[in-house]
């Protein structure tokens, strides 16, 4: 089970160093396609935990760059921090330089812009993990969204028959009203005689 860490905006990252992805398998241009794939197949399942941020750059920028200086310089040029990635602070360690250590956390789209599409063996074992995994929902998918057009359609008709019948019921009322005006100005002008007149024809004569 990785190790979560909680960002301010609900969002988590994992400490890659305790997953197995990341403490058997650090990917380069040497890595085989059973390492490489291994390792996608790790973060996929840590990605289905519902971690925004399941890639440590760390593990897998050997593949692109050939510094990782680089490869930081072109993750922040070419995505955004907070969507795309999440830097994280590693307190008490320094770089060689003297400066505070920072970790990278890639989300799985990122991954796949940033490393995985720039090299097409990579790209392939990555198409076979991910997209292959991807395609074994799609009629279930457009089975859902048939169901919600259907649901949809029906709300809408529903509402229509709910207006319909909204105005049957102010037509029938001022029916009423129009009928009980009629009566009263009858007896109000001693011509009731003339009622059945009215309900035959609608019409009363002056």
């Amino acid at each position: 089970m990785p190790n979560l860490m909680k960002l301010s905006s609900n969002r988590s990252i994992v400490n890659c160093r305790l997953t197995s992805a990341h403490d058997t398998c650090i990917l380069s241009l040497s890595s085989s396609t059973e390492e490489i794939k291994r390792y996608f197949k790790t973060i996929l399942a840590i990605s289905k935990m519902e971690i925004t941020y399941p890639v440590n750059l760390d593990s897998c920028w050997m593949l692109c760059y050939s510094a990782k200086d680089k490869a930081v310089r072109a993750l922040k040029e070419n995505f955004i921090e907070g969507v795309d990635y999440q830097p994280l602070a590693q307190n008490g360690e320094r770089t060689r330089g003297g400066q505070n250590k920072i970790d990278y956390y890639l989300s799985v789209s990122c991954l796949e812009y940033f490393i995985a599409r720039k090299i097409r063996p990579v790209f392939d074992v990555y198409r076979e993990v991910f997209h292959k995994t991807a395609e074994v929902l799609p009629k279930v998918a457009k089975s859902s969204a048939a169901d919600k057009r259907r649901i949809a359609a029906l709300e809408k008709e529903l509402e229509r028959t709910r207006e319909a019948l909204r105005w049957t019921r102010i037509i029938e009322r001022q029916e009423v009203e129009l009928k009980c005006s009629c009566f009263h100005y009858l007896v109000k002008t001693k011509q009731y005689d003339k009622w059945e007149e009215y309900r035959r024809t609608g019409i009363i004569k002056r």
